[in-house]
């Protein structure tokens, strides 16, 4: 083989070599809802919890969270999608988050990019440390901590359930709004919001399915009502919004995998005043579709 066969073979190999790292890229899509860690879920194949560089995972269904994830490469929550459940996600200084879906997770650590369009939320803190740009709503369940982070967004809002931390080298911009405490914990605003009687009944709507039905007159007054769902009775998330149209209110929690949930309403007037409703302790069976309510509190 002469030297310039041998040349011209070596070169091959190394552009070989140089575009193969991205030959390999994969993305992968979720065809239906489920856990994240179900493989029948998944188009071409599961791509597991750590989500590799050069990688994208699309999630548009309802997705239950229930395996802590690290983003190394792109994770998309599209919009009318969810990605909900009692685990972690990290997203590494290689990773980016895109959510223009409902996500909440237990904790949310950031070194990457992280952009929000509609619900972001912790259940416990947001941890950050890389770039998160938020044009809505992310909220901390516990913490707001920017260690040196950028935290920005176009009219975007912050909200912290208890402390926002910031280091010195803290970058915030100039269009978002920063929230804690009494902005996100109802219970810290007793003297501004009025407490309504009601029926507040929790029935299994199929698998990982809650139906959670109010019968209130008070309701008709009301223009917008949320439903909030627990996993501790401590730290709400809003799970489902709806307008009333009468003295009853049919709302959906579409993934409900934990055993032990509490759920609770509130709703606003035409003139933004508050009002909270009776609050439901429900236990879900593992083996069944069944629910039982195990405490109702009624005022």
């Amino acid at each position: 083989m002469n030297n310039l066969t041998t040349q011209k073979l070596i070169l091959v190999s190394l552009i070989a070599s140089i575009l193969g790292g991205n030959a390999y890229a994969t993305t992968y899509k979720t065809i239906s809802h489920g856990k994240f860690s179900d493989e029948n879920i998944w188009q071409p194949t599961y791509p597991g919890n750590i989500l590799k560089a050069g990688d994208s995972v699309v999630i548009n269904s309802q997705v239950v969270l229930n395996i802590p994830i690290a983003v190394e490469g792109t994770l998309f929550i599209e919009k009318g999608a969810a990605l909900q459940g009692n685990k972690e996600i990290r997203v590494a200084k290689s990773g980016l988050l895109e959510n223009k879906g409902n996500t909440v997770v237990k904790r949310l650590s950031n070194e990457g990019k992280i952009n929000n369009e509609l619900i972001l939320e912790a259940m416990m803190e947001v941890d950050n440390s890389g770039v998160i740009n938020n044009t809505a709503t992310t909220f901390a369940g516990s913490t707001l901590l920017n260690k040196g982070g950028v935290l920005d967004g176009d009219k975007g809002s912050y909200f912290s359930n208890n402390t926002v931390i910031a280091s010195p080298n803290s970058i915030y911009g100039k269009d978002i709004n920063v929230f804690q405490a009494s902005f996100t914990n109802p219970a810290v605003q007793i003297d501004e919001s009025i407490y309504c009687n009601a029926s507040l009944n929790v029935v299994a709507g199929g698998s990982d399915k809650v139906l959670v039905e109010i019968t209130s007159t008070s309701l008709k007054n009301m223009e917008t009502v949320i439903l909030e769902k627990s996993i501790d009775g401590k730290i709400f998330y809003k799970v489902a919004e709806a307008k009333a149209e009468n003295s009853t209110l049919l709302l959906e929690d579409r993934i409900a995998m934990e055993n032990t949930l509490w759920y609770r309403i509130s709703a606003y007037d035409l003139s933004g005043k508050q009002y909270q409703f009776p609050e439901a302790l429900v236990k879900i069976s593992d083996k069944s579709e069944t629910l039982s309510m195990l405490n109702r509190i009624s005022y």
